[in-house]
Parts: structure tokens; C-alpha cells; sequence
């Protein structure tokens, strides 16, 4: 019975990987309709508000005590909020706008090793032999993804859009690990979606107030609600689900394989090419992930998070 349970946990986990690395694919369909990369995730954030605000409405009589933070635990969740729930999704979904979603998905593949650079600037960590071995074949990954680029001394702006997104993610890693310690990851998240969703609408109304109208058009509204759900309720779901049944070392395996198999797919459902540049760029994030990721979580550090709601912390 526990191998079946573990078996399960296994695919959940994978599939939410999967399905979240899965985002660019559903993002790149929206941007061919008009839509820009503030107001698709906006309307991610209000319908992900939507959903855990009702899951916390509803056991607020049973558990009141969720809202029970101490006062690193809040500036934690705020701080968290811009860096991983504002600054990452808008530096990545506009960067997705100028490179192909198998190359972001790749691109990205540098969260683990920027998590190792954090941890030891705030955590007081050190470099092991095989966290430098693994960061080192990463990095080696994404040179050979930006060759032509580096060669021809042109480097694509969405790129570096997504390499800062990367920072902004193992930033935010980090920053939960040192300083929140609060016990209900749902309540956390749920907090820091709506810092996020109030920052986010303050922002569109600044820039794009016309963004607006596209939240009371009937085909925008259902394509919303399959982005959310498909790339961020869903993986949500499974994977706090599956690591209650895993060790955070299997979520550093198969965060590698996963990110693998959603670039396989990436290609396959947008038609994107995979060269032999790229093909032995995958081979080498993936090994460099899996290298890095087993000795970040002995420190119990998950070096992958879905985009805006986690993993933050196993």
C-alpha cells in the first residue's frame, strides 16, 4: 500500500512539474490573440484569488488560527509577494515574447543554481563540490542554448528577461526559508496572491488600462480559467499533495525530468524545432539540475518552484 501511495505521489508530482512548465505553451496562445503579458497574468491572479479565497472563507471558522503570523512571518509573505508573486511572472511572461516557450522552459533551468548562489549569501551555505559541478554544467547548458547569440554579440532581451525572473524566483525561495516559518503553506500562498493581484492591477491600470475590457469577453474568460487551472491550480494541487507522500530529494529528480519532458512538448504542441544546439543544451541542464538539486534538498531546500505559488519550502 505505501509503494502505491508513493507510485501516485510520483506521477502527481510529475505532472505538476510538467504541467507548469507547461505555462509558456498556454501563454504564447493567448499573446497570438491580442492579449498582452500583464493583463494574462492578471487574470491568473484574480481567478487563482478566487479559488483559495473560498477554500480560506470556508475553513476560517475550523482553522482561524492560519491567521495567526508572527511579524517576520507577514514581512515575509509581502516581500515574497514582489519578488516571486509580481516580479517573476511579469519579468517572465514578457520575456516569453521574444524567445519560443522550449527555449524559456530551458532558460529557466537556472533557478537551481541561482537558489545555491542565495543560500549562500543568506544563509550562510557553502559552495560544495557538487553544487559548483552542477552549476557549472548548468551554466555550460544555457551557453551552448545562447551560442549563435554569443557569437554574433546579440543577445535576445527575452532572455535576459527570464534569467532576471530566475533571480527573482530563487530569491523568493530563499526569502521563505529564512524568514517565514508559518506552518499553513495555503494560507501563505493565499496572502501573497492577493499582495500580488492588488500590485499587478495598480500596475495595468497605469500602463494598460484598456487590458480591462478583455476580462468581460466570453472567449478570453474561458481561456483564462484553462490557463489557471492547467498551469497553476492543478500543479498546485498535485504537488503539495505528492510531497506529503516524497522526500524534497525526489522533487529535485524529477523537477529535472519534468522540465525535460515539458520542453518535448512545448515543441511538439507549437512546433518548434529542437536542434542539436538545444538537444545537448537539455542534456546538460538536466544533468546539471539533477547534480545540484540532491544536495540542496539534504538542506531541505525544494530548488524548484511553480510559477507564483511555489514550492517554497518542504
Amino acid at each position: 500500500m505505501l509503494v502505491s501511495n508513493r507510485s501516485l505521489a510520483l506521477v502527481g508530482l510529475l505532472t505538476a512539474i510538467v504541467l507548469s512548465n507547461l505555462v509558456p505553451v498556454f501563454a504564447k496562445t493567448l499573446y497570438s490573440q491580442g492579449l498582452s503579458p500583464a493583463s494574462v497574468y492578471l487574470a491568473i491572479l484574480l481567478v487563482m484569488c478566487g479559488i483559495l479565497g473560498s477554500h480560506e472563507l470556508i475553513s476560517l471558522e475550523e482553522r482561524s488560527w492560519h491567521w495567526n503570523m508572527s511579524r517576520s512571518d507577514f514581512w515575509g509573505t509581502i516581500v515574497a509577494a514582489v519578488t516571486g508573486g509580481v516580479l517573476d511572472p511579469l519579468l517572465f511572461f514578457s520575456g516569453l515574447r521574444f524567445v519560443q516557450a522550449s527555449e524559456a522552459i530551458l532558460l529557466s533551468s537556472l533557478l537551481p543554481f541561482f537558489v545555491v548562489c542565495f543560500a549562500v549569501l543568506m544563509l550562510g551555505e557553502r559552495f560544495t563540490r557538487q553544487t559548483f559541478i552542477g552549476g557549472m554544467i548548468i551554466i555550460s547548458g544555457i551557453i551552448v542554448l545562447l551560442w549563435e547569440n554569443i557569437v554574433s554579440f546579440r543577445f535576445s532581451g527575452g532572455a535576459l528577461l527570464i534569467i532576471g525572473a530566475s533571480l527573482c524566483s530563487a530569491l523568493t525561495v530563499i526569502i521563505h526559508k529564512k524568514y517565514i516559518n508559518h506552518n499553513r503553506t495555503d494560507t501563505i500562498i493565499f496572502l501573497r496572491t492577493v499582495v500580488a493581484a492588488l500590485i499587478v492591477i495598480i500596475w495595468v491600470q497605469m500602463t494598460e488600462p484598456e487590458s480591462f475590457s478583455h476580462f468581460a469577453t466570453t472567449d478570453y474568460v474561458w481561456s483564462f480559467l484553462g490557463l489557471s487551472v492547467g498551469g497553476f491550480l492543478l500543479p498546485y494541487l498535485f504537488y503539495y499533495h505528492s510531497l506529503r507522500h516524497l522526500k524534497a530529494m525526489d522533487a529535485g529528480i524529477l523537477s529535472a525530468i519534468g522540465r525535460a519532458l515539458s520542453i518535448v512538448l512545448a515543441s511538439l504542441t507549437l512546433h518548434e524545432s529542437i536542434g542539436a544546439l538545444r538537444l545537448l543544451s537539455l542534456l546538460l541542464v538536466i544533468s546539471g539540475g539533477i547534480i545540484i538539486n540532491v544536495p540542496l534538498t539534504h538542506r531541505r531546500i525544494v530548488p524548484e518552484r511553480l510559477p507564483n505559488v511555489g514550492p517554497l519550502r518542504r
